[in-house]
């Protein structure tokens, strides 16, 4: 999904292991996968793709 919006609108994926980070694992264990746009929480768990694209949209103007 986010590849898919990523052609559309050419924004950077940032991938991160939280099993390599305490803090992340505490922060995000049961909510993975996490979607951040400038260090806003966009969505958790279950990743809806209108409300991530309407962020993007948000956040690119």
């Amino acid at each position: 999904m986010l590849r898919m919006l990523q052609k559309e609108y050419g924004f950077d994926i940032i991938t991160n292991d939280i099993e390599t980070n305490e803090m992340w694992m505490e922060k995000y264990g049961i909510s993975i996968p996490v979607v951040e746009i400038d260090g806003e929480l966009i969505q958790e768990g279950i990743i809806d793709l209108f409300t991530l694209e309407e962020q993007i949209q948000k956040h690119l103007n």
